[in-house]
């Protein structure tokens, strides 16, 4: 029997069709950063919103784990604050029926089903505040159900090749103990401006009196500096958890960065 050229025709387009639908998600997934969204199996279910910023060890920079409940109507937390640039693992489920969340700014769409946790990650280039909206129709209080990531500035916070920008001159020695600080990471949760990151700023530490967590006073001087570098949990700033790992470094690199810390001033970066 012979095939009619209407039903060619309808084949040649529906191939075309495929092909092209094919050709959209290829170029989404290499050009555009879209992907398929996540339903984890490992994350236990929760109950509760939670926003833990972390410390990346493969990049020296800080990460946000952040857990959402959609319920009606509104999102625990309906605030979630961030710093630009950081990587955001998002987790997302519901409590009651089927909701959902678009984030402005990012190309993150997820359906939020109850006994389910979907996940995403995202991250925001620009200091701002973006709303995230639930698409599904859920109720009648459909329509106020939003949040909002409120994203910082990442000014004083670390990012590689800093040490490139310093804005003020400083000494070779110096610059050997500003490099090793870079070198071991010790940058991503202690800035040099001030800023309180997940650690004690080094800006005008040296001489310092901290509070301790044990309830005591110290004066920061160069063997505490040294002790709490090579034992960090020993003598815990209050008000600090105890995140960084224990440390292995030589004597004259760890007498360098201590230099580098004592020559620091409040005006200093």
């Amino acid at each position: 029997m012979q095939i009619h050229w209407t039903e060619k025709l309808v084949a040649v387009i529906a191939s075309g069709l495929l092909l092209s639908f094919l050709a959209a998600l290829i170029a989404g997934y290499y050009f555009y950063d879209l992907d398929v969204a996540d339903c984890v199996t490992d994350v236990p279910l929760f109950s509760k919103g939670e926003v833990h910023q972390i410390f990346d060890p493969t990049n020296y920079r800080s990460k946000y784990e952040v857990k959402v409940v959609a319920k009606m109507w509104t999102f625990d937390p309906p605030v979630i604050e961030v710093v630009a640039g950081s990587d955001i693992d998002f987790y997302l489920t519901s409590t009651d029926v089927i909701h959902g969340v678009i984030i402005q700014g990012t190309n993150v769409n997820l359906m939020a089903v109850p006994g389910v946790v979907n996940f995403a990650r995202l991250s925001f280039d620009q200091p701002g505040e973006y709303s995230f909206l639930c698409h599904e129709y859920c109720g009648s209080g459909h329509q106020s159900m939003a949040g909002k990531f409120v994203v910082k500035s990442n000014e004083g916070v670390y990012r590689p090749g800093d040490i490139a920008t310093a804005p003020v001159a400083i000494s070779s020695a110096a610059l050997a103990g500003r490099a090793l600080l870079d070198k071991n990471g010790c940058l991503a949760c202690h800035s040099l401006d001030g800023t309180p990151i997940l650690a004690p700023t080094f800006k005008g530490i040296f001489g310092r009196t901290q509070s301790l967590s044990d309830g005591s006073n110290i004066v920061i001087d160069e063997a505490y500096l040294k002790d709490s570098i090579l034992h960090p949990t020993a003598k815990m700033v209050k008000g600090y958890q105890p995140l960084m790992p224990q440390m292995n470094i030589p004597e004259s690199d760890l007498q360098a960065i201590v230099d580098y810390l004592k020559s620091m001033k409040v005006g200093t970066p």
